[in-house]
């Protein structure tokens, strides 16, 4: 409530204010190569195949959510 309130005062709305912190995100993690091979993959192909069906039950088992963040641990 408080960084609502906050925004209000600066002119931003929370949801505009949320939406430029994702893209600014985006712009980060989308310089990691991890980020660019998951963006080449058959996963994203298939994401993107049922949302556009609407099926929200999307299955990310195929995700290899240990490699967020862009480390690479030598395994």
């Amino acid at each position: 409530m408080i960084c609502k309130m906050a925004y209000l005062r600066q002119g931003w709305s929370l949801e505009s204010r949320v939406e430029e912190l994702l893209k600014r995100d985006i712009d980060g993690m989308s310089k990691n190569q991890w980020f660019k091979e998951m963006m080449s993959s058959e996963l994203l192909t298939k994401y993107v195949a049922q949302a556009k069906d609407g099926q929200s039950n999307i299955d990310l088992s195929d995700f290899d959510s240990n490699n967020i963040g862009g480390h690479d641990d030598g395994e």
